[in-house]
């Protein structure tokens, strides 16, 4: 299985980028490349993303600093992308997406989604500007 860890490195202290990045409500603010809406349904969050409407749910560990991405058809789909932010120095942390290729993505469309996932990290930097 072919994976690409992505990363970056945001001028901000890690519990900002962490409750920033657990807030489902900021998730459509920073995924814009794969999140064009965020709603709720029956208590459920749902997105609309290129692959149509999925539920979505974030578990994360502030102590460990990951967070799991759940963006499933069914309800409770345990597929995730998982991410963890990490203490550099008291201003700035680096978060990191561990991103994996299944056997049904071809090799295009895993590149495409890898370059999205770079434009949504950059992203969340831009929300850490030090002016901020």
């Amino acid at each position: 299985m072919k994976n690409n860890d992505l990363s970056i490195t945001i001028p901000a202290p890690k519990d900002a980028v962490f409750n920033y990045l657990v807030d489902v409500e900021n998730f459509p603010e920073w995924a814009t490349e794969f999140c064009h809406e965020l709603k709720q349904k029956n208590g459920h969050y749902k997105i609309v993303s290129p692959m149509g409407e999925l539920y979505f749910r974030i578990n994360s560990d502030e102590t460990s600093g990951e967070i799991k991405y759940f963006a499933t058809s069914e309800l409770n789909g345990d597929e995730c992308l998982s991410s963890k932010v990490s203490t550099i120095d008291n201003n700035s942390c680096q978060y990191m997406v561990d991103f994996y290729k299944t056997e049904c993505i071809s090799d295009e469309v895993f590149e495409t989604q890898c370059n999205s996932i770079k434009l949504e990290l950059q992203n969340i930097k831009n929300n850490f500007k030090p002016d901020q």
